[in-house]
């Protein structure tokens, strides 16, 4: 049986036609995807760079903030502590913590390291030799500043859980120290480790101003919280003589000139959440941000 020749130049035809019309529709569906994946990153990059000035503005709107308390001497402005804001359109969470609440870990006597409970012993002695240096002398040529906390994570002794701590019985060292200040304790900010650890101070005296500070409802970061605005009011509200308040006139103050201001932004229905750290320097009416860091 003979089969026409132009039947078979059409199927022939038919055939490459088909061909063509799949590869179109594969064409066609791929860079239909590749456009909602665009369409989606696009999306997820606005998202996140609404997050970022989010969280900017908090930031600013917070270290604003701490600066109209000092000029106004607003003791009853928490110096720590947690702030939220969820509407509709936003989830915005802020922490603050005043960083001479700590221990200065390159200013700080060696007694006041050496009682800090969570550290005592082998960890306290290899920070100090670290500090001192290889002459092991205080004032040497050689003696060691460390300029982020992060770089006590070369001292061998201390391990992943001495550096978070227990978040349910026991701070970390992260918790514990810092590297900005004077060196001397923020007694309204200061963490009970902190306090227990002054050179001289009486435990019963540690316990009055932790209870103090704590407010009626003797929960500390809430509302009722006590603060004070200078060592005669301290003298006065704990009813102490002259000899038992030396070794706080000696090691403490009260406030923080330098705070740290984590802010955490997210818009709502969205995964994209911009993250910001900031470590500010507080002056009477202005403020310096000395690190930035953001995620």
């Amino acid at each position: 049986m003979k089969v026409r020749r132009g039947t078979a130049t059409s199927g022939s035809v038919l055939i490459f036609t088909m061909w063509i019309l799949v590869c179109l529709t594969l064409i066609s569906l791929g860079f239909g995807h590749r456009v909602r994946l665009e369409t989606k990153a696009t999306a997820y990059t606005v998202a996140n760079t609404q997050a970022f000035y989010k969280a900017e503005t908090a930031l600013y709107e917070k270290a604003i903030e701490l600066i109209g308390a000092a000029e106004k001497d607003d003791a009853e402005t928490a110096q720590t502590g947690d702030d939220e804001e969820e509407t509709e359109e936003w989830e915005v969470r802020c922490t603050v913590i005043a960083e001479e609440g700590k221990v200065n870990v390159n200013l700080a006597p060696e007694e006041m390291i050496r009682n800090l409970e969570p550290i005592r012993g082998s960890i306290a002695r290899a920070l100090l030799r670290k500090r001192l240096g290889d002459d092991l002398k205080a004032g040497g040529g050689d003696d060691m500043k460390f300029r982020l906390l992060e770089e006590l994570l070369i001292v061998e002794e201390i391990e992943p859980e001495e550096w978070y701590g227990d978040e349910e019985d026991e701070r970390g060292i992260r918790d514990l120290f810092t590297v900005y200040g004077d060196g001397k304790i923020d007694l309204n900010s200061a963490l009970p480790e902190v306090i227990e650890a002054i050179p001289g101070l009486d435990r019963r005296i540690a316990d009055d101003i932790l209870a103090f500070r704590a407010g009626p409802d003797a929960v500390v970061g809430t509302e009722d919280d006590h603060t004070w605005e200078s060592f005669d009011k301290f003298k006065a509200s704990l009813k102490l003589s002259q000899d038992k308040i030396a070794p706080i006139t000696k090691y403490c103050k009260l406030g923080s000139d330098y705070h740290t201001i984590t802010v955490a932004a997210r818009r709502s229905g969205s995964r994209a959440t911009a993250r910001i750290t900031a470590v500010m320097r507080k002056t009477y009416n202005a403020f310096e941000i000395v690190s930035w860091r953001e995620s």
